[in-house]
């Protein structure tokens, strides 16, 4: 029994954070509300710091919206 709790509630974890992954707006991400995303703001999501380079298209190290616009779970 002690283990049907624990898979569930690992189940929910893991579900609670995909909600949460996927409901990231750039305003989310943008914590200095300075209108673009930096390294250490992507930083929170795994997937957006592994594509973050590839975002940058100016490689100014920094997101804008629209750079950010072309980012995919």
């Amino acid at each position: 029994m002690k283990l049907v709790h624990a898979f569930t509630a690992t189940t929910l974890m893991f579900v609670s954070a995909l909600s949460f992954a996927s409901g990231l707006t750039f305003a989310d991400l943008d914590s200095n509300d300075d209108a673009l995303i930096s390294e250490e703001e992507a930083s929170v999501n795994m997937q957006l710091s592994a594509q973050f380079s590839a975002l940058d298209l100016d490689k100014d190290k920094r997101l804008t919206s629209r750079e950010f616009s072309n980012f995919k779970l």
